[in-house]
């Protein structure tokens, strides 16, 4: 218990102590923490080029997934559908000039009913069909897989 100035005194020099080794731990625990992200970027580097080096054949995959299992782990890329850059003002334009009004949502303001349609689309390249004509207004543009490590 505190209970004069020189007890005071002593306290706060042990805080000072105390501060200081904190800091050095803090700086030595960051060092650590930047040293080890970097290996573990670099060993995800060098396993997603393992990954890409492994004949086709040796690969699971299913419709949103390829992976490859390693033990218990598994090293795989999450295929994602394309990014669909659409041009609201033109889609609603080609809805109206090809009898597809019920694709068009009308709220405050006039939107294309991507939601509805998308489920109809057929890809070709970058190029979008609906109802087997080339649908103005849209343009697939592939992505690239996510690559990832998972550990068990």
């Amino acid at each position: 218990m505190i209970n004069n100035d020189l007890l005071a005194s002593k306290a706060i020099e042990r805080l000072k102590l105390i501060e200081a080794e904190l800091t050095i731990i803090k700086s030595k625990a960051n060092e650590q923490m930047e040293s080890l992200n970097t290996e573990t970027e670099e060993l995800k580097t060098q396993l997603k080029e393992y990954y890409y080096s492994l004949p086709k054949n040796t690969l699971e995959e299913t419709k949103t997934l390829r992976l490859y299992k390693i033990g218990d782990s598994k090293l795989q890329e999450k295929i994602q559908e394309p990014e669909f850059i659409r041009d609201e003002k033109v889609l609603i334009e080609e809805a109206r000039g090809t009898n597809r009004e019920q694709y068009i949502k009308i709220k405050t303001i006039e939107s294309f009913d991507w939601a509805n349609v998308k489920k109809q689309i057929i890809l070709q390249g970058e190029t979008v069909l609906f109802e087997n004509e080339v649908l103005k207004g849209v343009t697939a543009k592939e992505r690239e897989p996510i690559f990832e490590v998972v550990l068990k």
